[in-house]
């Protein structure tokens, strides 16, 4: 007699299993050992049962801090909304990603430092600025361009540039933990001060 369906229930305490799973050996063992044999084994599930909630490894990996991460938007979109000075909107967007990332060390150093193994498919390219932070920059920028407060340039490439340097500064130290940066603590506050001056516009 065939087994019946699982229940809604079920699928959800299925999948809730093979994301702790992931989580679990990405926290003991790191990205390497991430592997669809090494997590339904953690899960108690098959191999097989993986590819019925996710498309793949790289898939399951980003769902362990889509939630977390789409806060983060949140957070953004409500400061920008809270904010009428373009320069001003895109200084507190830039220490609200770098308090983000200061408070939320694991979550962000999976969710947005996270690099895909060779093994893990290539996911499809997303273009840059439909991403939430991207958008609210580009949009202060051309608010600033248009009042005459931001240099002029692609808002695109500048948008770009604001958040390679926030997130350069906030990285360099993690993955290049052998050397000592000077003023380690300082460092992410004096890339966005610099970051401001280069942005506006001269008189």
């Amino acid at each position: 007699m065939p087994r019946p369906p699982a229940t809604k229930a079920q699928r959800q305490e299925e999948s809730r299993r093979i994301r702790s799973a992931a989580s679990k050996i990405f926290a003991e063992q790191g990205i390497a050992a991430i592997s669809a044999r090494a997590v339904a084994k953690e899960a108690g599930v098959s191999v097989g049962k993986i590819y019925t909630y996710y498309t793949n490894l790289t898939e399951l990996m980003q769902s362990l801090w889509q939630g977390r991460v789409q806060q983060l938007a949140e957070e953004l979109q409500d400061i920008a909304a809270k904010t009428a000075d373009p320069v001003s909107r895109i200084r507190n967007t830039l220490e609200a990603y770098a308090v983000f990332a200061h408070e939320n060390p694991d979550l962000y150093k999976g969710a947005l430092m996270y690099v895909r193994p060779d093994s893990h498919p290539k996911p499809e390219p997303q273009a840059a600025e439909d991403l939430p932070i991207m958008g609210l920059l580009i949009d202060a920028i051309l608010e600033g361009q248009t009042a005459g407060t931001i240099r002029a340039g692609s808002p695109v490439r500048m948008a770009q540039l604001l958040w390679a340097g926030v997130h350069g500064s906030l990285a360099l130290p993690v993955n290049i933990d052998r050397f000592a940066f000077r003023e380690k603590g300082h460092l992410t506050s004096d890339m966005v001060d610099a970051l401001m001056v280069h942005l506006q516009a001269t008189s």
